[in-house]
């Protein structure tokens, strides 16, 4: 038997197209969280880089910190520093020890997040993680690293995604296109439910074997062609008020489709503002940094000349060390602003 649709208003056709553009929806919003997996794993392999150099130079500081130490030490005993001096100079010490702990458990947590985004189920030891830098460099009392990890420093980083900002996709973006895409899914079946309101006419072929031919002894065959004409008498609007429900739906999904557009637009000059705002700021920073190991030098001379007091070495070497920070805390948010502008360029 065959069977052929020569009219239906377009209900079958409209669903076939609906389906169609449904796939082509759910492939752009596979493609968007693939590009969004992929701006999560990037910021937080940026923040694990930015935790191991917030380390190493915690451990600088710490090294620092025990030279001194050492030093007022030797002083005290010659007569030359005081005994507060000496006391102020052990707590500086356990000061940065405390501080490279907290930078161990930062880097801890940072390292954690970016294995679960790797997908990586190995069972490793991160309570005590240090840089590969610093293997067989670390100061004496420290205990051993469980873990050393190995990554670009944040300046490599930077030195090579710096470039050409990537343009805006806009309206190409994954996200608005399968929000475009569910939109006009959702008007095809609304077509569709318009179309049942239109009468159905179907052609039909039918060849059959037949024996015995009722209560003739012989085999038959039979055919049979023929059109059918259906249409509704009375359904109460169903299609027509499904056909309105489908409608609101997708008038629905494209103000949800021009808000993203605006979000994502917004998204981008926030990026860009902010991208341009951190490059003059690590210029400031750069500058702040050389001053600031200059006056560390400066005042521990000082203090050795009998000129200066303990607690203005320790001001200076703590503000060494919040300027170095601060510097690469501006490196890592340069990349974290430039992976967004990277994410908003998908298509």
């Amino acid at each position: 038997m065959l069977s052929y649709n020569l009219f239906d208003g377009g209900h079958d056709r409209s669903n076939s197209n609906s389906a169609d553009l449904l796939a082509q929806s759910r492939e752009q919003n596979r493609k968007s969280q693939g590009a969004q997996l992929e701006l999560g794993t990037r910021q937080t392999y940026f923040r694990v880089q930015y935790s191991l150099r917030q380390l190493e130079l915690t451990v600088d500081s710490l090294k620092l910190s025990l030279a001194q130490s050492k030093d007022i030490e030797l002083r005290f005993q010659a007569g030359a520093s005081s005994r507060l001096d000496e006391v102020q100079a052990k707590r500086d010490v356990i000061s940065y020890q405390l501080k490279f702990r907290q930078a161990q458990a930062d880097l801890s947590a940072s390292f954690r997040d970016l294995l679960a985004l790797e997908g990586n189920t190995k069972v490793l030891d991160t309570s005590r993680p240090i840089s590969a830098a610093l293997a067989g460099k670390l100061p004496e009392g420290t205990e051993s690293p469980t873990l050393q990890i190995h990554l670009d420093a944040l300046e490599t980083t930077l030195a090579n995604l710096k470039g050409e900002i990537p343009a805006f996709s806009g309206e190409s973006h994954p996200e608005a296109r399968a929000l475009q895409t569910e939109a006009e899914s959702t008007k095809l079946l609304a077509d569709s439910e318009t179309g049942n309101l239109y009468p159905k006419i179907v052609l039909q072929a039918k060849a059959m074997y037949e024996y015995p031919n009722i209560v003739i002894p012989e085999t038959i065959w039979q055919e049979t062609f023929g059109a059918s004409l259906v249409f509704p008498l009375f359904e109460g609007n169903a299609s027509r008020n499904r056909a309105k429900q489908y409608l609101r739906e997708a008038a629905a999904t494209n103000f949800e489709r021009e808000q993203k557009l605006e979000d994502l637009s917004r998204d981008e000059l926030k990026a860009k503002d902010a991208w341009s705002n951190l490059e003059a700021q690590k210029t400031i920073s750069n500058d702040n940094v050389a001053l600031a190991s200059e006056v560390e030098r400066l005042t521990y001379q000082s203090y050795r000349a009998g000129k200066s007091r303990y607690l203005d070495v320790e001001d200076a070497n703590v503000k060494l060390l919040e300027a170095q920070v601060s510097s690469a805390q501006i490196d890592s948010e340069i990349l974290n602003e430039l992976a967004i502008l990277n994410y908003l360029s998908a298509k």
